[in-house]
């Protein structure tokens, strides 16, 4: 037990009796010796029961047998059905050994039933299995047979865990045409770690197979994705009071698990039938803080249906862009936490020059020579640049010797000097003193693939009201007021009074007049779907008169995403942004063009904030350039961007599934892997978090926005790119609720136990994979392996096919130690 765990556990365990809870594993142990030191309470419960049965013995711990033991030892009457050569649960404490306690203290010399009749496997896969726990000991002597016939079982080596997926891939294809009556579901792909599922999952999306993995491990079961899903499933059902609070609930439990539960309690109590009604009138009777949390998050919503059914933007790429932007991902490690201080490609000196000269070989093609004293260096910020910008006819190498500098070609310069011709030469290292050769050469990529970031909300029309109350259900008008903002500037203004006395124009006679103001312009407010909205459709439908047929975009969530005290007022903004806040005899009209002030100063951080997380899915490679990079002039290792981006970059370089080091290491043999991951571990100043590895965030963010900018490219509309794009994702998604889909299973050996499937294929068979590190050194686990393989094996019905890669990512891989039990020809699946 580490230092300070003794005390987290008491204070744990003292928690628990206050709050008269019990810990999961307690509800065995307590039981355990509640009966142990209450005898009366014991004969009672052996009295009550008189009969034992107890399925998957084999999975039982001590604790477990011990509570079966204490109950059955007077009257005998326990069944246990068991299966030694299924036992892989030793990492729970489950001990095979209480097979052999049962015999002696409850058989007694009896033999026990033995069922030697398999009836799910063919004799091919049953005798190579049978082959293979046949190295294992065993209590139980026993003859297992099959009556069927089948295949013989397959043994695949690959150079690389891409080739492996791309053949099971187009061997699961082959078998789908030859055999009519054979469905995804009915094939099933085993590995001994989560990590080669994830890698399986890309190939076989990029082959259109279907899949579904198993455990919320599949790119669209990531709570983030999730999230971006369910509100755009609501956009294109915007009646659909499920939908929106499906999204609502997944978007406030990042926020406060009590949110989501303390609405469904208020819309109980006050017996409101809408969940979308009962969450706005909570956020007026809730705090502040959560408030405005429900409100963001109904705007967030509102925007998306609204761009969505009513035109306010036209590109899926674009619209999922602002989603991730504006939902709350501040339990994430990402850039985006960190903005405040990463500085925007664009205000780097030197910068506007750089793109005039990049950019027509960028978008016309041509040759970018990357140049750079250190050859390691040189070779990962070129790799790095041809990452980024790849695209047709762009061509990215290493400057050398031999180079043809023609027109259509430009050198970036990393070197510390300056190069001693501007003619085809652009120091791109030497364009801000405060970033080293590796974050020049990241923000030059950000610079130029958001050179053409489309303008966003070129024309639209601000409004903001002047109104009796804050409660949209009981608010009158005194003013109305509205800015015409072309191109970033106003252009025209519209500003009214508003009384039902001869004072001044009624409700009915200015309401077409605004209409007419505001022509066919998406109408801007800030918390307007909750307040300005409201009120303007509550007293249309009171005159008689049809709601406003513009689309609306209310500015509070992107506000809230971008300053965290933003709030209902435009308060935090003007402080933010530094505005100018003009005083006039009509406020209405006042907070009408700060509206707009505000709203073009979040869309100038908008594009901002894009520049500066271009990219961010490739820190692993701005982390291992760093690794290389020359300490500054001041001698400092690292600036503070450099650390920002190095400690979340370092996370990932250091994962179990990462390429980088690998890679760098076949182009320079002299470089040892080993020591760059412990240099790395070292700068980090601990080992990266499993729970972070897990999420791969960045790269599963990135894969999303890549589907969803193909799904719109190849849509007719906005709402057909949006269904394009969740009927591909339902192909991959399993949720608790959905039913079993058509997919091939993509599954651990532990999570297969129990299954069966017509075609099984168990991929990861080298050692420290199957059987893993750990087992290499212990007699007992790597018997556990075995079994864990030969439950794997017996999943198979009809087909079986074992495979083994020389290359995983991240590491060189030798056959697994059982290769030689199972004596398999072999088969290259070239």
């Amino acid at each position: 037990m580490n230092k300070g765990d003794a005390a987290l556990l008491a204070g744990y365990e003292a928690e628990l009796r206050n709050n008269h809870l019990m810990d999961f594993d307690d509800l065995i142990f307590l039981t355990h010796d509640l009966l142990q030191t209450h005898p009366d309470l014991l004969e009672d419960y052996r009295n009550r029961y008189q009969h034992i049965l107890v399925d998957e013995f084999q999975d039982t711990d001590r604790e477990q047998y011990g509570l079966v033991r204490l109950l059955g030892e007077n009257h005998r009457c326990v069944f246990a059905v068991a299966d030694d050569e299924q036992s892989i649960f030793g990492w729970r404490d489950a001990d095979p050994e209480n097979i052999a306690r049962f015999r002696d203290a409850f058989l007694q010399g009896r033999p026990p039933i033995v069922l030697e009749e398999n009836y799910r496997s063919s004799a091919e896969i049953l005798s190579l299995a049978r082959a293979l726990i046949g190295n294992n000991p065993t209590p139980f002597e026993r003859v297992v047979r099959t009556q069927k016939t089948g295949k013989q079982v397959r043994g695949l080596f690959f150079d690389t865990f891409q080739e492996e997926g791309q053949f099971i891939a187009g061997d699961i294809w082959e078998r789908i045409r030859e055999a009519a009556d054979m469905r995804y579901c009915d094939i099933a792909v085993l590995y001994p770690q989560h990590a080669i599922g994830a890698e399986l999952e890309k190939v076989f999306m990029a082959a259109h197979l279907p899949c579904q993995m198993a455990h919320w491990r599949g790119l669209f079961d990531q709570p983030v994705i999730r999230r971006a899903l369910s509100v755009l499933r609501y956009a294109l059902d915007g009646g659909d009071d499920a939908s929106l609070e499906l999204f609502l609930r997944r978007e406030l439990e990042a926020e406060d698990t009590a949110l989501y539960p303390a609405i469904r309690a208020f819309q109980r109590r006050k017996k409101v039938q809408s969940f979308k009604q009962a969450a706005f009138l909570f956020s007026r009777t809730a705090s502040e803080h959560d408030g405005l949390s429900v409100e963001r998050a109904l705007g967030l919503a509102g925007v998306v249906h609204n761009a969505v059914q009513r035109g306010s933007v036209s590109s899926l790429q674009h619209l999922t862009g602002d989603i991730l932007d504006q939902l709350n991902t501040s339990n994430l490690p990402s850039l985006k936490n960190h903005l405040d201080d990463i500085a925007d490609p664009r205000d780097v000196p030197g910068m506007d020059a750089f793109l005039d000269r990049a950019l027509p070989i960028y978008h016309a093609g041509g040759t970018f020579y990357i140049a750079c004293g250190d050859e390691v260096l040189r070779h990962i910020l070129t790799t790095l640049v041809r990452d980024a910008l790849s695209r047709p006819g762009l061509t990215v190498r290493e400057a050398g010797s031999r180079m043809e500098l023609v027109r259509d070609a430009l050198v970036w310069s990393f070197d510390a000097d300056a190069p001693r011709t501007s003619a085809h030469f652009v120091h791109a290292g030497g364009l801000d003193a405060r970033f080293g050769p590796v974050l020049s050469a990241l923000k030059c990529c950000q610079a130029i693939a958001c050179a053409a970031l489309p303008e966003y909300l070129s024309e639209y029309t601000a409004i903001a009201l002047g109104a009796t109350s804050a409660d949209p259900e009981r608010a009158d008008l005194t003013a109305m007021a509205c800015v015409r903002v072309r191109n970033g500037a106003e252009t025209d203004c519209f500003y009214t009074a508003i009384g039902e006395g001869s004072d001044g124009p009624t409700f009915q006679e200015i309401y077409l007049k605004l209409q007419a103001f505001l022509g066919v312009d998406v109408v801007v407010a800030h918390n307007g779907y909750a307040f300005d909205f409201q009120v303007l459709h509550r007293l249309t439908r009171q005159h008689g008169r049809t709601r406003l047929p513009n689309p609306t975009l209310d500015t509070l969530p992107m506000a809230r995403s971008y300053c965290a005290d933003a709030g209902r007022d435009l308060s935090a903004l003007h402080r933010r942004y530094h505005l100018e806040v003009e005083s006039s005899e009509y406020p209405a009209l006042d907070r009408a063009r700060l509206l707009h002030r505000a709203f073009e100063a979040m869309k100038c951080e908008r594009a901002s904030r894009y520049r500066r997380m271009a990219f961010e899915h490739m820190l692993d490679q701005v982390a291992l350039g760093l690794l290389f990079q020359k300490p500054y002039a001041d001698g400092a290792r690292f600036s503070l961007e450099d650390h920002l981006h190095f400690n979340l970059g370092a996370q990932r370089l250091l994962g179990p599934a990462n390429l980088q080091i690998r890679d760098l290491v076949r182009a320079f043999p002299r470089l040892d892997a080993d020591r760059l991951r412990s240099q790395a571990r070292m700068m980090l100043g601990e080992d990266p978090r499993p729970e972070v590895l897990a999420l791969h965030a960045p790269d599963q963010i990135q894969r999303f926005r890549d589907l969803a900018a193909r799904h719109g490219a190849r849509a007719v509309s906005l709402q057909a790119g949006i269904r394009n794009l969740l009927d591909f994702a339902d192909l991959y998604r399993v949720e608790a609720d959905m039913v079993s889909r058509d997919a091939v299973h993509l599954l651990t050996l532990h999570a297969a136990k129990g299954l069966e499937f017509r075609d099984v294929y168990i991929c990861g068979l080298e050692d420290r994979m199957l059987p893993s590190a750990r087992a290499m050194h212990s007699d007992a686990e790597l018997e556990e392996q075995r079994r864990l393989l030969y439950v794997g094996m017996t999943r198979a019905m009809e087909r079986l096919a074992l495979s083994c890669v020389r290359h995983r990512p991240g590491r060189e891989m030798a056959p697994s130690r059982f290769w030689e039990e199972l004596q398999l020809k072999r088969d290259d699946g070239g």
